[in-house]
């Protein structure tokens, strides 16, 4: 009994292994498209400020900073390390997704709760993000204000589209200080489902 009990288990956690080995080989071709440029660390890091989405049921995490090989001059013309953080989180199906949205959204970055698909002019000390949701999965880029140009901030929206999205992904971005906006397949306002 017991050896089938663990072989029950060893084949639903490889079940669940497989499920996400899609989501961890799109991070490992993220990083090593950007290897030339960026190194990636993963070890004491800190969490950017993007709200309580680590208090979620998720599956999958992987969690990692791209930091710049050379220095950058940042918008205050100061000599720096570009720090880029990546969050990808992965769940079982889209209704632990939904669950982990709802929550979320109801403390999100800099503690602000938002509106599915509702537009805010102005998000006070937010920084640029970008966030991919998709059925199972939500990637979030975040870096510092001081790197922000809107140029680059495209060139990272394009870049985290072709790795982490698809044609059904919704995208929103925060930009300093505000605004966000839902920019691509916004859910309904109406929609009761992440409220």
């Amino acid at each position: 009994m017991k050896h089938i009990l663990s072989l029950i288990l060893i084949g639903f956690s490889a079940t669940l292994m497989g499920q996400h080995e899609e989501l961890a080989q799109k991070c490992s071709a993220f990083v090593a498209d950007h290897d030339s440029l960026y190194e990636k660390k993963y070890l004491n890091i800190s969490n950017p400020p993007i709200g309580d989405i680590d208090d979620t049921d998720y599956e999958f995490a992987e969690r990692f900073m791209l930091e710049s090989r050379d220095r950058v001059k940042s918008n205050i013309d100061n000599n720096i390390y570009a720090k880029y953080y990546v969050n990808v989180y992965g769940y079982a199906d889209e209704y632990d997704r939904d669950w982990a949205l709802k929550h979320w959204f109801s403390n999100f970055i800099e503690g602000e709760s938002i509106r599915p698909g509702r537009d805010k002019r102005s998000y006070d000390y937010a920084h640029p993000t970008i966030i991919i949701i998709n059925n199972k999965d939500v990637a979030i880029l975040h870096y510092e204000c001081q790197l922000y140009d809107r140029d680059s901030f495209q060139n990272w929206r394009e870049k985290m589209l072709s790795y982490f999205g698809d044609v059904n992904s919704i995208v929103i971005e925060v930009q300093c200080d505000g605004p966000l906006k839902w920019t691509k397949n916004p859910p309904d306002p109406r929609d009761r489902r992440w409220r």
